[in-house]
């Protein structure tokens, strides 16, 4: 249900991008997904299903299908973000939501627009290196409550940027001892790494959960995905999209 292939796409020649998904059960609850939209737009999503199993992967796959179909429909967040809650709402299953994070950015002016589900605040890396939380509206999860109107918000999203997307199966990533991964780590590991394209960056960071996991069961499914927005024109990089 999610993309494997980072291959050059039609129309998104100037972005780069990867992503990895590795689910704490055979089958899990989070996704992501990237696509055109149209010549101009580039969407991208991430969520994550609360519980873990064979119920989130169904709930989650039910949730990438519509996404695409809403989104191939009507590029507006605002409408695709209610429509998915209530949709979700409709299917009377009380005990499951979603955290999610999608974005479209409009490749000709570089103009970003996005909503926040409930999610973790992405990573933003500058073109200079700096790195600062993407802090967004706190909106609820998807399929919380049918009273409440989701709203995108737009930035200038300035070529040489990169955006560090996850789930919580990072920041709450356990050892042998207990003890949690934690958004600090991952804060000050993205900004000693900065330099890194997005397939590097994620691998990266997989890696460093990983090793601080140890021989600890992994205890929630895991999902990193980052992006850059390239100069127009500038060549692309071999296995990146």
């Amino acid at each position: 249900m999610v993309p494997k292939q980072f291959v050059p796409t039609f129309g998104a020649e100037c972005i780069d991008i990867h992503a990895v998904l590795h689910p704490a059960r055979q089958v899990g609850g989070d996704l992501y997904d990237y696509l055109m939209l149209n010549e101009d737009e580039f969407g991208f999503a991430i969520g994550d299903v609360s519980g873990k199993g064979v119920p989130a992967s169904l709930f989650m796959a039910t949730t990438i299908s519509q996404m695409r179909s809403l989104a191939l429909r009507d590029t507006s967040l605002n409408y695709i973000m209610n429509l998915m809650n209530q949709s979700l709402i409709r299917t009377g299953n009380t005990s499951m939501f979603i955290t999610f994070f999608a974005g479209v950015l409009n490749l000709n002016t570089n103009r970003l627009r996005f909503c926040n589900a409930g999610h973790p605040y992405p990573l933003l890396i500058a073109p200079d290196g700096t790195v600062s939380f993407f802090k967004t509206a706190d909106n609820l999860p998807l399929g919380v409550t049918s009273d409440y109107d989701y709203e995108e918000q737009e930035c200038y999203f300035a070529p040489g940027s990169q955006l560090l997307l996850y789930t919580d199966g990072v920041s709450e990533a356990q050892n042998e001892r207990s003890k949690f991964y934690k958004i600090d780590r991952l804060f000050n590991l993205v900004t000693s790494h900065s330099q890194l394209a997005p397939r590097q960056m994620v691998e990266k960071v997989v890696g460093d959960v990983k090793r601080f996991v140890g021989k600890a069961e992994q205890s929630d499914d895991l999902t990193v995905m980052s992006f850059r927005l390239n100069a127009r024109g500038k060549k692309k990089t071999e296995g990146l999209l």
